[in-house]
């Protein structure tokens, strides 16, 4: 897997208040809520609480924070590949439009647990909750044009990814990124010099670089 670290995000609960789904309030109760039960993540808590729709949640957290965070990792992949190149770059590299379309979520949290014996000699087990991770897991689908609207590869489906909420960290499957940067090499390549018309790569063709 490859993984380029992001700003750590705004929390979620904090974008849930400043959107008004919930008031600075409940956030507070839920985040009480969450210390009492750290295996539960704040949208599931919230959603059973206040009755708001686990599919609006969701949405509001793939449009607010995962997509942005897969945008900008995939930013600065292509930028180690920009780089590589001492000539002009013959577009406009810092506003390619990316299309990503998240096909599917899922969410699992951990955490650590501790296990103590008592004087008695019977072993009881104690959850840490400072110590939990929650993790997205999914699908989605990827489409790069150029600002003139060029595609540099057609749309790209099911690339596997995961992101660590606690951190802000993306990661995506290292031949998936190394396929995108040969792609636009190519692209860029062509650009500079060739006297053939670029014609897109297949899916059919990209799945034969990738896999």
């Amino acid at each position: 897997m490859v993984s380029i670290k992001n700003r750590k995000p705004i929390p979620f609960g904090r974008i849930l208040v400043e959107m008004e789904i919930i008031s600075e309030e409940q956030l507070a109760d839920v985040l009480r809520e969450q210390k009492k039960n750290p295996q539960r993540a704040i949208g599931e808590i919230i959603s059973v609480k206040y009755g708001i729709p686990k599919q609006k949640i969701e949405s509001i957290f793939v449009t607010k924070i995962l997509t942005p965070s897969i945008k900008t990792t995939l930013q600065r992949h292509l930028r180690l590949e920009f780089a590589k190149f001492s000539e002009q770059i013959p577009f406009d590299h810092n506003r390619l439009t990316y299309a990503i379309d998240i096909e599917t979520v899922t969410l699992s949290r951990t955490v650590s647990t501790t296990y103590t014996k008592n004087q008695n000699g019977t072993t009881t087990m104690k959850p840490s909750p400072v110590e939990t991770s929650t993790r997205i897991a999914g699908k989605l689908s990827l489409l790069i044009k150029t600002t003139d609207d060029e595609l540099l590869c057609e749309k790209k489906k099911h690339i596997s990814y995961y992101y660590e909420f606690d951190t802000g960290q993306t990661y995506f499957d290292t031949n998936v990124i190394s396929g995108i940067r040969f792609i636009l090499s190519q692209k860029i390549k062509e650009k500079l010099g060739a006297e053939e018309e670029f014609v897109p790569v297949t899916e059919e063709e990209l799945r034969n670089i990738l896999y």
